[in-house]
């Protein structure tokens, strides 16, 4: 008789269980997976627009402020830095300045009137500057004009008085002179001349601008103000008499200054003149009139004490210096966008 066999029960492989809940939870890993590697993927990409467009924004910043600079401080092939108008109300402009070290992935700076530099964008692979120049012709801005005697005659020996009446005026007649190299015309400002009320005070007596003849006055009024005998002193006083209108006169052509009464003043004042000779100042002659300037004697030997100032006319002086006339730049972010712009010159800054 046979022993009885024993009986094994061999396993052969997974229960349709164990592999159903395994498949469930290799689809977990690889969906987590599959999100990390999402989200690092978007976490990349996002940084890296981030970086293009602060790089984008930063060109158009210096686009606008080199189009608007009034001087260019500052150009290198990593660097440009621009004068501005005023931008925050203190009536200085600004000054800017935009930089890269040069090395890949250094930050693009900015400084703000020599301020610390801040980042304006964190990385940046290339930035290269490229820039042409061109001669240009400026305003000698050093070249000022000022007021300035041009003509009188202001000698106190040897005085003489004359009363200015219904028929006595007198007048002085003079070729401006001091108006400077390169003058082509010149405007009356002011006259002056010295003067004393004549009692009784009343009325008033005019200071005239008139063309000539000869040096004579020719009766052609150029400009005239009226000066009431109680606004000058009762003793001998220079009386200025400002003028706004008579301007672009010649440089050679004689004017003469005339002090006639006005009515209802019987003899509203007394001139000075000087006896110290004739012509003392070169090109002056003196006058009077006894019919109320209908004609002018010379008077031999004397001078009118007065002062004419004016401004000259003559064309602005110029100078040359450099000018920027173009720039372009090519820019690469830290995520390899590269940009490129030109920048628009409007003014062709000087450059310093």
């Amino acid at each position: 008789m046979n022993p009885p066999r024993s009986i094994r029960r061999t396993r052969s492989g997974f229960s349709l269980v164990e592999l159903v809940l395994a498949c469930a939870l290799l689809a977990i890993l690889l969906a987590a997976g599959r999100g990390a590697i999402g989200l690092a993927n978007r976490a990349a990409r996002s940084s890296a627009l981030e970086g293009s467009m602060a790089l984008g924004a930063a060109l158009n910043d210096i686009t606008a402020d080199v189009g608007c600079a009034t001087q260019i401080l500052t150009s290198t092939a990593t660097s440009i830095g621009v004068l501005v108008p005023d931008r925050n109300g203190d009536g200085e402009d600004e000054s800017i300045e935009y930089s890269w070290s040069g090395t890949s992935g250094a930050p693009l700076l900015r400084s703000v009137n020599g301020s610390a530099a801040e980042t304006i964008v964190p990385s940046v692979r290339t930035f290269t500057i490229d820039s042409t120049q061109q001669t240009i012709t400026i305003p000698d801005t050093s070249a000022k004009v000022t007021e300035r005697l041009v003509g009188g005659n202001s000698t106190t020996s040897s005085l003489r008085t004359s009363t200015i009446s219904a028929t006595n005026f007198r007048a002085a007649s003079f070729i401006p002179a001091n108006l400077g190299t390169g003058a082509t015309s010149w405007n009356l400002t002011r006259v002056r001349v010295m003067v004393r009320q004549n009692a009784p005070i009343m009325g008033s007596f005019a200071v005239q601008v008139q063309t000539t003849n000869a040096q004579v006055p020719s009766g052609v009024i150029l400009g005239e103000v009226t000066i009431a005998e109680s606004d000058i002193s009762s003793t001998f006083a220079w009386k200025d008499i400002t003028f706004s209108s008579i301007t672009n006169l010649s440089t050679v052509t004689p004017l003469a200054i005339v002090v006639k009464r006005l009515s209802p003043a019987i003899e509203p004042c007394d001139v000075q003149a000087t006896g110290s000779g004739g012509a003392v100042v070169a090109g002056n002659a003196y006058f009077s009139s006894s019919n109320s300037g209908s004609s002018w004697t010379t008077v031999s030997g004397e001078d009118l004490i007065y002062g004419v100032y004016g401004t000259p006319n003559a064309p602005t002086p110029t100078t040359t210096a450099t000018g920027l006339r173009s720039m372009r730049i090519t820019a690469e972010s830290a995520a390899g966008v590269a940009l490129h712009i030109n920048v628009p010159i409007a003014n062709i800054p000087q450059v310093q």
